[in-house]
């Protein structure tokens, strides 16, 4: 991506209900903030603590300058969940499988 064009325009937070959440986006720290610098990793930071166990998406809007000099032409997004670390209040999510038992005795052997 040119660093240039990671801009408000062209990147979004945003948490499950769909509301903006302020941030800011930086390069990494190779491109030394020149503009026309390309990269292939950007830095997603919010300005405030993020809730415990919520769901945020960051998508990247077309018109973003790709490494080759394109424009992303379709928006791309990815959705993650930020930790909890109080398990009453955060129980691990439902997987549909059963949670792994410990291992049973296999005997003087193992």
């Amino acid at each position: 991506m040119r660093v240039g064009s990671l801009t408000p325009a062209r990147v979004a937070l945003e948490d499950a209900a769909g509301d903006p959440v302020p941030f800011e986006v930086r390069a990494n720290r190779w491109s030394n903030g020149n503009p026309d610098a390309m990269t292939r990793m950007a830095v997603v930071r919010p300005m405030a603590d993020l809730r415990a166990d919520a769901e945020y998406t960051v998508r990247l809007l077309p018109g973003l300058e790709l490494v080759d000099g394109s424009l992303l032409d379709v928006e791309w997004s990815y959705t993650f969940r930020t930790r909890c670390d109080d398990v009453a209040r955060c129980p691990p999510p439902d997987t549909g499988h059963p949670p792994l038992a410990p291992p049973t005795d296999m005997g003087p052997d193992m």
